[in-house]
Order: structure tokens, then C-alpha cells, then sequence
């Protein structure tokens, strides 16, 4: 699973613009709450330089209706910050990396 992927970090979106317009990107695991805005408004920019891409969204919000419009506007899927993220997170990725 994780032989020949090449991982980057951006910890707001200002450092992510640069990585998701320079396109190739198969996988985003977006924050939904980032210091510098919400991750979600991302969506649209990374599928539009990445349109395969899958995007994950990590939230320790509850279901609603903004989560509900993440995935209408592109997000694969979203996965919820708990004690077992770690072996959740594993299996969105086999998940998404299959699609």
C-alpha cells in the first residue's frame, strides 16, 4: 500500500495552494478546520488541477449539513477524529486508492 507514494504536508491552505495547482496529486487528506480557513473551501481547486484525485475530509465535527455539502462539492469521504482514526484512516485510503 505504501510503496511508491511520496507524502506532503501543508499545514494551512496557504502552504497547500502551491502543492494542489501543481497537479498529480492522487489523495488529499483535507482538515476540515485549518488555522488559516476551512479546508473544505479547497474542494474545488484541488479537483480542478486534480481531477481524479480522491479527498478525505478529517473532522471532529458532528454529521451535518456542511459535511453533507463537502461531498456534494467532490470530497470522497470523510472520517471522523477518534481513538481508532489510525485504522479507519487506513482503510478510506485502500478505499479511495481503489476508485
Amino acid at each position: 500500500l505504501w510503496s511508491n507514494l511520496t507524502f506532503s504536508v501543508a499545514k494551512t491552505i496557504k502552504q497547500a495552494l502551491p502543492m494542489v495547482r501543481a497537479g498529480g496529486l492522487e489523495l488529499v487528506l483535507l482538515d476540515k478546520n485549518l488555522p488559516d480557513g476551512k479546508g473544505p473551501s479547497l474542494i474545488s481547486e484541488i479537483k480542478a488541477h486534480n481531477p481524479s484525485c480522491a479527498i478525505l475530509i478529517l473532522t471532529s465535527d458532528r454529521l451535518d449539513d456542511s459535511i453533507v455539502e463537502d461531498l456534494a462539492a467532490g470530497a470522497s469521504d470523510y472520517l471522523h477524529k477518534t481513538s481508532h482514526i489510525a485504522s479507519d484512516l487506513l482503510g478510506r485510503i485502500m478505499v479511495a486508492r481503489s476508485r
